[in-house]
Parts: structure tokens; sequence; C-alpha cells
């Protein structure tokens, strides 16, 4: 939408979270609060999106949303209030006329659908401003929608600064709005901090256009969630739980079977496949993709992992590892970093592969630590077999060619190489190969 403009306000304090970090960095199932929102403002699509952060917070969130061509950064040096940190964007939006989107930085169950909406219905209406609003049991610490006899907004008043009476009622502000750009700067001008908070209230401007007799709209929606600001460690686990539901309905939907979603933690970005099925109590984090018919868990914990096709992870932990088709790890084994589990290869019980590459339809029995080596095809490694890299004073990678048979509670220190077919016997220790 070339004719609206996004702004989000990401310079809080954070002090109601009790963090040495500003809480639009704090993760929701894996990402960063303002990633969500900038990801959102992307689906819409708007052309610009300026984000208003504080001098402090300003390296992280840049950091976050690198590579983000649609992201401008404003320093709000200053922290007097959301109109003052608005009113930063003036320089830049000075010669633009059309809608701004203004959103908060903490409220990362906020929709596409949702804001399209409310753009939608501030064009057709052809208002100076369009509130989002919901009806939530418990308002407090939201600001609240004042109407007037005729159902009109009046004003809104932030919670500190509510009457008896005002306090009661249940309609809330959602910190989301659509403005006329040219109105909302001239009215910016006007706010004052005469507020028990000594800020420049954005909300204020609501009444000014409502004394200036400009239409003010309202979008009522009927899902509380959506508009969730998170403020406090209980709303950031609040936040967390709704948006891992999305995320396993959505896995759901499209052909994974999820056993028990109430202890099934996924984060948002991982890749499924139909047909394979997540057990209970299993963590799958990061930057993870997982092909067709796998079966991972129970107590299984998969970061950064590559797994393809017909993998069986059985109470493991796969972390930054590529796995192949066929595949069967553990129980209670550990694939860690810069590992690849080549097709039809077995890891069994309370093994760890440590950047090795496990040759197609080897098998590493259990007990077994295999570090720094690269097996080739059909290799078979024995019950509480050892392949370390470091020998005393020089390390190495080892070789074990096709066809060997490694017996248990062999030793192997790297750097060494075992040509193909050979059979090492039970208890060896091996240090070095001619």
């Amino acid at each position: 939408m070339k004719d609206v403009i996004g702004v989000v306000l990401a310079a809080g304090q954070s002090t109601r979270i009790k963090s040495n970090f500003q809480k639009i960095i704090h993760e929701v199932v894996g990402k960063p609060m303002i990633k969500y929102i900038t990801e959102t403002l992307g689906k819409i699509p708007l052309t610009r999106n300026l984000v208003i952060v504080s001098e402090q917070g300003k390296s992280f969130t840049k950091k976050i949303l690198q590579g983000d061509k649609s992201v401008e950064f404003i320093v709000q040096k200053k922290r007097l209030g959301t109109g003052h940190a608005v009113l930063q964007t003036k320089s830049r939006l000075r010669s633009f006329s059309g809608t701004i989107l203004v959103v908060c930085g903490d409220t990362p169950l906020l929709t596409p659908h949702t804001l399209r909406k409310l753009i939608q219905k501030h064009k057709s209406t052809g208002a100076a401003a369009t509130v989002l609003t919901t009806e939530i049991s418990n308002p407090t610490g939201y600001g609240r929608i004042i109407l007037d006899e005729k159902e009109r907004i009046k004003k809104i008043t932030e919670d500190r600064d509510l009457s008896p009476k005002e306090a009661k009622i249940r309609e809330i502000n959602a910190g989301t709005y659509c403005f006329d750009s040219q109105l909302l700067f001239k009215s910016l001008e006007k706010v004052r901090s005469h507020n028990k908070q000594e800020e420049y209230y954005l909300t204020d401007v609501i009444e000014i256009f409502v004394s200036l007799k400009l239409p003010v709209e309202r979008l009522a929606i009927l899902d509380a969630t959506e508009v969730l600001g998170v403020n406090t460690r209980k709303q950031l686990t609040q936040a967390q739980r709704i948006l891992r539901h999305r995320i396993l309905d959505e896995l759901m939907q499209r052909g994974v079977t999820i056993i028990d979603p109430d202890n099934t933690f996924i984060d948002s970005g991982v890749k499924i496949g139909m047909d394979t099925t997540i057990y209970p109590f299993t963590f799958i984090r990061g930057k993870t993709s997982i092909g067709q018919g796998c079966q991972i868990g129970p107590q299984s914990h998969i970061k950064n992992a590559e797994i393809k096709n017909h993998v069986k992870v059985l109470m493991s932990i796969v972390d930054g590892a590529k796995i192949k088709d066929k595949v069967s790890i553990g129980p209670f084994s550990h694939i860690r970093g810069g590992s690849i589990i080549e097709e039809a290869s077995v890891v069994e019980n309370l093994a760890e592969i440590n950047k090795s590459r496990i040759g197609q339809s080897s098998r590493i029995c259990h007990l077994s630590y295999i570090g720094d080596c690269f097996l080739k095809k059909n290799v078979e490694v024995g019950a509480g077999t050892i392949i370390s890299n470091l020998n005393g004073t020089r390390s190495g990678k080892t070789l074990i060619a096709e066809n060997v048979v490694i017996g248990s509670h062999t030793n192997i220190i790297g750097p060494v190489k075992i040509k193909k077919d050979k059979y090492i016997e039970a208890g060896s220790k091996i240090t070095k190969t001619s």
C-alpha cells in the first residue's frame, strides 16, 4: 500500500518486565517480539516502516532487523511518551500525504488480517483517525475508550488517569491506530503533558480531533488475545502460549500429527513435512526443517537441524546437524553441530556424534563417542567405542573406509586412517596406522 506508512513504537523502557534488555527483543516462540511486528507489516504490505527506538536499544534492534529493506530507524533521544515518539517521524514524513498506521512493538499477536481491516475501515469512512479496540474482562493497565451518548469515541483515557467511573469500562485501546498524516502532525503540536506521567500521549490526539469535529472511528475485534501487550513476564508467557498453539494448529492443518499440543514446543519458522509425528515433550527450535514421515520424540530436542524423510529421533538431541533419509537415532543420543548422518544409518542409545560424517548404512552402537571422524558406508562401530581427535600433541580427523567392522570397547585416537574391509578386534587401542 503506497499511501500507508507504518510507524512502530519500540523505544519503551521495559520497566515492568524486569530485564536488562528492552522487552521488544525478548523472544516469543523463538523470535524477538519486534520481528513479529515488522514481518506482519511486511505481509500487508507497506512500502515503508519507521521503527522508533531508544538510544540504548538501537544497536540490538538494528541487529535483529538487519536485512529488512523496508525498515527505517528513528531514535527517540528522550522518552517523553507515545505522542513525542510519533512526532519524531515528522521530518521524514513532512511531504507524505496519506495514512499512518501506528502499532506498538510489544504486540506480537497482531495479524495482517486485522491490520488490513483497520486500514480499510479508516479509508472507507474518511476518518481522521481510526482506533483498534476490544473488550476484556480485566482491563487494568490498558487505556479505556470513552464514548459519548451517541456511542462515538469521545476520548481515550490512560489507565493511570482514569476516574473511578471510567475504570469500570471494559472496552480498551489496543494501541493500534490509523491517522490522516497531515492532521496527525498538526494535532501532535498541540498535545501537552498534563498527566500523572508528565508525558505526551498519542491518545490525546483523539480528543483534539473530537474537539475539532473531525471524524474518529473505531474497529472493535472479538479476539482480545490478538491485542495482548507484553509488559510483564506473565504476559510474555501468555503470548508464548498463544503463538505456540497458532504454530501447532498451522502444522496440523498441513498434515503433521502433534500427539499432545499442550506439551510440544515448536519455534516460529520451523518447517515440517506431511505425515510426520511429533511426540510429547519435544522441543524443535531455530532454523530447523524436518521432512515427511518422520517420528520425532518423545523428549527430543532439535535445534537448527536439517532432517530429511522417514527419520526416527527418540529421546535424543540433534543440534546443528544434517540427518539424511531413513536414519534412526536414540534413545538418549546426542548429534552435535557439524555432523552429517547419511541414509539408512543407525545411531543407537547413549551415543554421541561430534563434527563427524557417518556414511550410508553404517551403525554406531550404544555408549560410543565419534569425534572429528569420517566414516564411509557400511561401517559397524561396536558398543563403547571411542574415536577422538586429540593425541596430546596434535589433533586431526580420522578416516574409516567402507565395510570396516570395529569391535566393542575400541579406542581410536586420531588422526588415523583405516582402510576398507578391515576388522578391528574388540578392546583395541589405535593411535597410528601405517
